[in-house]
């Protein structure tokens, strides 16, 4: 399911399956949703820790953007893990 139809379905705001859906379909939503909700802290310990690196001096605006982008996909990964 995507996040689209997820989304379309709580905001009906109703546990009662349109045509084509099944309490499966709805239960599916709110598993996503929950799953996503569990994840709403760790989206402020990801700034923290991305705003607490120091900028280092490096050779090149570029190398220090890799860089930069490494250490925030390294720190996504730590808290996205299950």
């Amino acid at each position: 399911m995507s996040v689209e139809e997820a989304i379309e379905i709580l905001e009906r705001k109703t546990t009662i399956p349109n045509d084509g859906e099944s309490f499966d379909t709805i239960n599916e939503a709110f598993d996503m949703a929950i799953k996503a909700l569990k994840h709403m802290d760790d989206f402020g310990k990801i700034r923290a820790e991305v705003e607490s690196k120091e900028m280092v001096e490096t050779t090149s605006e570029r190398e220090f953007y890799n860089m930069a982008l490494h250490d925030v996909l390294q720190i996504i990964d730590k808290y996205t893990k299950e």
